[in-house]
């Protein structure tokens, strides 16, 4: 099973360090309110997207769900389902 598909072909999510967000085989990338963002496309694990007003290469390994940009490692993290905690409502 792909880390970026669940069985039923839905796309995974993963944050990355709050700025990034990996959803399905693509790196979404959110710059702020008045800087457009943008996605890029992750080709065998690797995507080139623009950082600090140049081009770098991300890396994602997929064993340790790690994404390392210019030598830095970072966690991906999968957001819990929204379900997967019990709610109890007021009776």
């Amino acid at each position: 099973m792909s880390i970026y598909f669940n069985e039923h072909g839905s796309a995974i999510g993963y944050q990355v360090e709050g700025r990034w967000t990996i959803k399905g085989d693509y790196l979404q990338i959110e710059h702020g309110p008045n800087i457009p963002g943008g996605l890029y496309k992750i080709n065998d694990n690797k995507v080139k997207f623009p950082l600090d007003y140049k081009e770098v290469e991300g890396v994602i390994d997929t064993e340790k769900l790690t994404f390392t940009v210019c030598g830095t490692v970072y966690k991906m993290i999968k957001p819990s389902e929204p379900f997967a905690i019990p709610v109890r409502f007021p009776t």
